[in-house]
């Protein structure tokens, strides 16, 4: 049979795309979040559909806090909070579970900050002048290479 797609559904698919192909960009936190208050904002009907809400906003903090971006640790509390609401029981194990992942992402993202800290990113490309500030943002851009 032939499934038709609502709105909400489709909205979903385009998160999931975009995430799929982003989802790993330090600057993509804004997207994680608005990701997961859209699926928080789902009403299901029935013990079934919550289940599978409450699956989804545990996927999508999980994939969230286990790779470097800004305000990770703001993230991190936010699924912490998640979880205990859904269960102080399971809450625990859960957290656990995303422990390791999470320290690590974590201290990638503050070596990124601080390697990348002072970077002009999307200035016009220009000859070389030789002035100090682009002796600076070629001293950034090489200790960001290098890094990577």
């Amino acid at each position: 049979g032939v499934y038709i797609l609502n709105k909400r559904d489709k909205l979903r698919q385009a998160y999931e795309f975009t995430l799929d192909h982003i989802g790993l960009d330090f600057h993509s936190t804004p997207l994680w979040v608005e990701y997961i208050e859209f699926l928080q904002q789902e009403n299901p009907q029935g013990s079934y559909a919550e289940n599978l809400k409450i699956q989804s906003i545990r996927k999508a903090y999980q994939q969230a806090v286990t790779s470097p971006k800004i305000n990770i640790e703001q993230l991190w509390k936010d699924y912490n909070s998640f979880e205990q609401n859904v269960n102080k029981m399971a809450a625990k194990k859960l957290i656990e579970s995303q422990s390791r992942p999470y320290i690590c992402a974590k201290r990638a993202s503050h070596e990124y900050d601080a390697i990348t800290r002072g970077l002009v990113r999307g200035g016009t490309s220009v000859p070389p002048q030789g002035t100090l500030q682009e002796s600076q943002q070629l001293q950034i851009w090489h200790r960001y290479f290098n890094w990577e």
